[in-house]
């Protein structure tokens, strides 16, 4: 007990997690984001910290993929863009979170279908927190078409997780080539 607390105390008791919120704030800051759009991304991330299936994912993927599918859902669709689009994800997003589109095409996939699922009781409190004004109503938008999110290119995606035959609970990152 007294080494927990020399630590404690060495640390100044700042213990902190980073979560995808963190490295989202960052991309924020790299596109200057407006309130909608940082409202959309911030409703992707929370969704993703509820559901057990993205846990897979580190912080920096989902905070990637929900600024990537955000901008898509705002930007895109509607003005006939391909999420392969610069005005989607700019080069500079590419270098700061060091993902391309296709790298996080599969989590970006994932999180729609959450989108989908909303429904679900253990989201129920963060779709009523988004539907209201002060975060521009965002959990109400319509949900883009799923034919226009990227297609997946399973040479270029990183798998995140177990591969076949290991325990669910080693998680590896890897690139397949």
């Amino acid at each position: 007990l007294r080494m927990e607390q020399e630590v404690l105390k060495v640390l100044n008791y700042e213990l902190t997690v980073c979560t995808a919120k963190n490295f989202l704030r960052r991309y924020q800051r790299v596109c200057y984001v407006r309130s909608t759009e940082k409202n959309l991304c911030n409703y992707f991330a929370e969704l993703c910290m509820l559901d057990s299936n993205m846990s897979m994912y580190p912080p920096t993927v989902i905070a990637a993929a929900a600024l990537c599918l955000a901008r898509f859902q705002l930007y895109g669709e509607p003005a006939g863009r391909s999420i392969y689009d610069k005005m989607i994800w700019t080069p500079e997003l590419q270098h700061y979170s060091n993902y391309t589109v296709d790298e996080l095409a599969w989590v970006i996939k994932a999180m729609f279908s959450l989108q989908e699922c909303i429904h679900m009781s253990y989201h129920s409190g963060i779709v009523t927190k988004y539907s209201t004004s002060v975060y521009d109503n965002v959990s109400d938008m319509e949900i883009i078409d799923e034919e226009e999110l990227p297609k997946i290119d399973s040479s270029k995606a990183i798998i995140f997780g177990p591969t076949e035959g290991e325990n669910k609970h080693d998680f590896k990152f890897l690139t397949i080539k």
